[in-house]
């Protein structure tokens, strides 16, 4: 019964290894797009000629950020559980280094799910309103 239980945790750990992997490698690659696609946006609104274009570059931009916010704030969460998971589910995984004080040789404090928090939902808000601010002060004639 002991062999088997032990086969599980190894399958489990083999399975959800190379899964968390995978959501931390999208996480990464959709955050880095979504910052490239907000310079894009902002750097095109600067350089348009009319008042009008820039602020149909600002909504349409905004209104495609706000998209890409969902993507990245689902798979925070998803990578978020992934970890939970594997902290409660292997003991002896890699992620559970950090949360032990005693195997971690630098104090850092462990807030657990504030990376994934700010990745995935914080920074791109910020964004997204920060190009809907652009455009409604556009809007209103407060910038030229």
């Amino acid at each position: 019964m002991d062999s088997v239980s032990e086969s599980k945790k190894t399958v489990e750990r083999e399975t959800l290894s190379p899964e968390r992997d995978h959501l931390e490698r999208a996480l990464s690659e959709r955050f880095n797009f979504f910052l490239v696609w907000v310079g894009l946006i902002t750097a095109a609104a600067f350089t348009a000629n009319e008042v009008r274009t820039r602020e149909i570059i600002l909504i349409f931009g905004a209104m495609v950020s706000a998209l890409l916010m969902l993507t990245l704030n689902r798979t925070a969460a998803k990578l978020n559980d992934m970890v939970d998971l594997l902290r409660s589910e292997c003991p002896e995984h890699a992620v559970n280094f950090s949360k032990d004080p005693s195997r971690r040789w630098w104090v850092v404090p462990s807030f657990k799910g504030i990376v994934f928090m700010l990745v995935g939902f914080v920074v791109p808000l910020i964004c997204v309103l920060g190009l809907l601010c652009g455009a409604v002060a556009i809007g209103c004639g407060w910038l030229k």
